[in-house]
């Protein structure tokens, strides 16, 4: 979008505030589809938003002191607001809400007023910086949207998506999308971005876990809400807020699929932040993801996004959206002049895609069956656009759920587990050494020597240089009566015992004055 005029200050950007914060009560009576929507076709349901006000008195947001020690009043424990898009019921005469009041979403705790000023002033200069010119700038502010606050809510429970705003992102800054996923059936909840102790976020590895914990704690706040589908969970990010998503779902199982918009997994100045975050390990990404790649001549490395090698990967391009700051603001250039609308309309368009494409996802993603009709032929049929696809490898078992398939599914399940990833990965730790040398010795005690030497065996492949490995194997072959073996594994002991830095030095000790004993008494 074009600046216009010659307000290109800071000052100026505040001195819209008092104007736009009047606009918040100037809602709008609408029956129809709001322009800000262009051509993205409605679901069956209305809009509804509403706004949940809490304290998070797990972290503190205010010091307790000022600069001189002196008592600081008031709650010192981080504020959330956590916001809420659903489907909705209403006759078609509700006031509906403007973009002033999204970015002052007015808040039942009169306590939460400070924070969202700030958060309204730091959209507002966003915007201004983008665009610069005040009438405009009125204009946008008092553009009609779908929702109606705290509209009554559709009968039904509905799938709950989280989105995660960019660094310093407002929780609306992507309103359009999240209103249209509402209107198909989805629940869509968001904050805006904090830093540790004020409304700039900052840009590092602590200020993404910062937006995590919020949203982590805002979804605490309406998961008991009777029309969320607690049991269906899906994450969307855009800009930085694309690779929060990805961590999110790594420290949260339940999460059913995960789209990044833009989301640096692939942008090659930001992969080695991607790498350096404390929370990202490309194992713990197992869900399906879709990777939606913008602006024209970008560079981009894919490596990252290749090594999520056990999620079933979609890949699309769209150039005409810009490389950075993924949000609806092309959207507003529908209330502009024509010349601006035909300027941005690329733009637009492209923008109106990702909602397509999202929404596609989403449906194919939770429908029954996911696998049966694969996404890119549905991509090509309902969007029209060509898609990418990486299927994910099978997921290997933690060593907790190894342990767990040994004693649900047996021993002879858990091998075939074992040797069907250990050919993928021989390096893979699937279960400590201790853990599977007490189940082995478990099952040789209740007379399954079969299943004993079995686990025993296992060890020894993954802990070779154990001296402690191949005694309890050879204690396996004694209970089967399998001198031949038995003596093998003794040799092996004592082959192992001088590099073995696993086993401790007393137990070295007696295993080996163990094993030559018998050995002397078998091969004597």
């Amino acid at each position: 979008m074009p600046a216009g005029g010659n307000m290109n200050t800071k000052e100026s950007g505040l001195a819209l505030l008092p104007a736009l914060i009047l606009l918040v009560f100037c809602s709008t009576l609408m029956a129809e589809t709001p322009a800000i929507w262009g051509d993205l076709t409605p679901g069956p349901y209305a809009v509804g938003v509403r706004t949940i006000e809490q304290y998070d008195h797990s972290r503190t947001y205010m010091p307790k002191t000022n600069y001189f020690g002196e008592k600081i009043g008031g709650v010192r424990d981080r504020p959330v607001q956590a916001c809420l898009w659903y489907p909705a019921e209403y006759s078609g005469d509700e006031m509906r809400m403007n973009y002033g009041e999204y970015v002052f979403p007015y808040p039942e705790d009169d306590r939460f007023f400070e924070l969202l000023a700030g958060i309204q002033n730091r959209e507002i200069q966003a915007l201004f910086a983008t665009i610069g010119d005040q009438d405009i700038m009125l204009t946008i502010t008092n553009t009609p949207f779908a929702a109606v606050r705290d509209a009554q809510p559709a009968d039904g429970k509905f799938p709950l998506v989280i989105y995660h705003p960019d660094f310093n992102g407002i929780f609306c800054n992507n309103a359009v999308l999240c209103e249209y996923l509402a209107s198909h059936g989805y629940t869509v909840l968001s904050t805006s971005s904090l830093g540790l102790n004020s409304v700039n976020t900052g840009e590092d590895e602590m200020a993404m876990e910062f937006q995590i914990r919020d949203r982590e704690f805002a979804q605490s706040l309406i998961r008991d809400l009777e029309f969320v589908d607690i049991d269906k969970l899906a994450l969307i990010g855009a800009d930085a807020g694309g690779l929060m998503a990805v961590q999110m779902q790594m420290r949260n199982t339940d999460v059913d699929a995960v789209v990044s918009i833009n989301g640096w997994l692939t942008r090659t100045d930001k992969i080695e932040f991607c790498k350096n975050s404390p929370m990202f390990e490309a194992a713990r990404m197992h869900k399906p993801l879709l990777c939606i790649n913008t602006g024209a001549g970008a560079e981009l490395d894919h490596s990252l996004f290749e090594s999520l090698k056990y999620s079933a990967r979609t890949l699309v391009n769209l150039d005409s959206l810009p490389g950075d700051g993924f949000n609806h603001y092309p959207m507003f250039s529908l209330q502009l002049n024509e010349e601006i609308k035909m300027m941005v309309k690329p733009i637009r368009d492209d923008y109106q895609t990702v909602c397509r494409l999202v929404l596609a996802y989403l449906d194919h993603q939770f429908s029954k069956s996911p696998q049966q009709v694969p996404f890119e032929n549905t991509a090509a049929a309902q969007i029209g656009i060509e898609i990418e696809t990486l299927p994910g490898q099978d997921l290997p078992p933690t060593p907790d759920q190894f342990m767990g398939i040994i004693e649900s599914h047996g021993v002879q399940a858990a091998v075939a587990i074992f040797e069907k990833f250990h050919k993928l990965d021989p390096e893979r730790v699937f279960f400590q050494e201790g853990q599977l040398n007490v189940r082995g010795y478990q099952a040789l005690n209740q007379g399954r020597i079969d299943d004993a030497i079995a686990l025993f065996k296992l060890n020894t492949i993954v802990y070779p240089h154990s001296s402690n490995t191949w005694d309890s194997l050879s204690d396996g072959y004694l209970a089967a009566d399998d001198r031949k073996n038995a003596i093998k594994c003794m040799k092996k002991v004592l082959e192992t015992i001088p590099g073995d830095t696993i086993t401790n030095d007393q137990v070295k000790q007696q295993i080996k004055e163990k094993c030559e004993r018998l050995l002397s008494e078998m091969e004597g």
